[in-house]
């Protein structure tokens, strides 16, 4: 016997919108449920948020809902400074921007709105501006210790920028995995101290 189910999407509703579904779903007649393993509201996790210094970028727009930033900034107590995103191609910020330094950061403008360009702008006024050509090799998902920076090989002249401001690019080669839409920083998973106030 054919059974269908009721999916019910965690990172769009809130509980009490699911509950509400869930009950919908149940008087149309549907026997079973099935429900994502995210929440309300949806963040992509690193993807979307990038500590520096005593704040954190966070991209929304795309995959990430603003809404959670304010809870990040809740939970993380730290300040966090909301960016737009626009180009459906680049739909995660660290597809659109790296974190080079604590005051350092590389980031391609054409992906955010003109609002969200003033703020790099003025927190990073020394920012490596990328290029078309930098962002179809996602040249921006790069990964950096404050004075190494991994980054694709498909690039080169997007590696020339941070080595003239003193960090020494590696590139590193992922053809395969770019061909999926990844570079260097979908290999990694960043662990961060525990934010402490400066007194």
């Amino acid at each position: 016997m054919t059974e269908f189910s009721y999916f019910l999407s965690c990172e769009e509703f809130t509980p009490a919108r699911l509950v509400e579904q869930a009950r919908l779903a149940e008087r149309a007649g549907f026997t079973r449920l099935a429900i994502s393993d995210h929440f309300h509201p949806w963040n992509e996790a690193q993807e979307d948020f990038m500590p520096i210094g005593g704040r954190v970028l966070a991209g929304s727009g795309l995959r990430t809902s603003a809404a959670a930033h304010r809870e990040a900034e809740t939970a993380f107590g730290r300040p966090v400074t909301s960016l737009t995103l626009t180009d459906p191609h680049l739909y995660h910020q660290d597809m659109a921007l790296a974190i080079l330094s604590d005051d350092q950061i590389m980031h391609y403008p054409a992906a955010f709105t003109p609002e969200s360009n003033h703020t790099p702008h003025t927190l990073f006024p020394r920012a490596v501006l990328a290029t078309d050509e930098d962002a179809s090799v996602l040249g921006l998902n790069a990964i950096s210790d404050g004075r190494h920076v991994l980054l694709t090989d498909a690039d080169p002249d997007l590696a020339a920028e941070p080595h003239a401001d003193g960090l020494v690019p590696i590139g590193v080669r992922l053809a395969e995995l770019l061909k999926a839409g990844g570079g260097p920083k979908c290999c990694l998973l960043e662990l961060h101290p525990a934010h402490q106030e400066r007194t």
